[in-house]
């Protein structure tokens, strides 16, 4: 039995009703002592009788009996340590119990097992291939998706181009107009400042000379360049004379 411990306050308060329940025994056996007078001494077997009675009695507390304040701590804290080993010992008896069952489990039970690492090993190879694959087509998609948007904006602009492809046609065309009329006005500015010049080498006092020496050339075969230049060795002579 575990040693008592100090009542506090609050227990004692609680246990002060008790004593007018449990207080009728000690009463009883006050007043039989008072009854048996002294010098008197009983038989062997009635002595016996009575201690019988008196055990069997003393074994059960009735309604009328009184116990100590002392004695019921001690009661209690008696029942509270039988509860305390009597589950201590249950708890250990079924964890051994639970312990035996899991060992002859462990025992007697036949474990098959296979092994199929090769096979998990295909299928993560099949599976990063399949990966590798899935990543493959999305790429090629997406590669796809901005070829035709491409291809759209091209078709979109074709009515632009198209356009502008007569535009720069019409412009080429009007260009070689504007380039033969060029032709056309540098030819008659070509022939208008010959026609000047002949204009200025007839022109003045020496303009008769110069024509009758231009037909006595024409006459002799001379080209029209030579009687320029002899044209101009006349005039350089002239102006170096002067």
């Amino acid at each position: 039995m575990s040693t008592p411990q100090p009542i506090e306050e609050q227990d004692r308060a609680s246990l002060d009703g008790l004593d007018g329940v449990f207080s009728t025994e000690t009463d009883e056996q006050e007043e039989i002592q008072d009854k048996q007078e002294p010098g008197t001494a009983l038989s062997p077997p009635e002595a016996d009788e009575e201690s019988e009675d008196e055990s069997d009695t003393s074994s059960f507390v009735g309604a009328t009996d009184k116990v100590s304040r002392s004695d019921l701590i001690s009661l209690l804290e008696g029942f509270v340590g039988i509860l305390k080993r009597d589950g201590d010992i249950n708890g250990g008896a079924a964890l051994n119990v639970l312990r035996g069952s899991q060992t002859e489990e462990l025992k007697f039970t036949d474990v098959d097992i296979e092994d199929k690492t090769a096979e998990l090993e295909d299928m993560r190879r099949l599976v990063i291939e399949a990966q590798e694959t899935i990543i493959k087509l999305l790429t090629d998609r997406v590669e796809d998706r901005a070829r035709i948007a491409g291809l759209e904006t091209e078709l979109k602009l074709l009515p632009d181009l198209q356009e502008q492809a007569d535009r720069a046609m019409a412009v080429a065309f009007k260009t070689e107009e504007f380039r033969s009329e060029l032709h056309k006005v540098k030819y008659e500015l070509e022939r208008n400042r010959i026609a000047s010049v002949r204009k200025d080498m007839y022109k003045g006092p020496r303009g008769m000379m110069t024509r009758v020496r231009h037909w006595f050339i024409k006459a002799q075969g001379l080209s029209i360049r030579n009687f320029e230049d002899a044209v101009r060795s006349d005039s350089k002579v002239d102006s170096v004379k002067k």
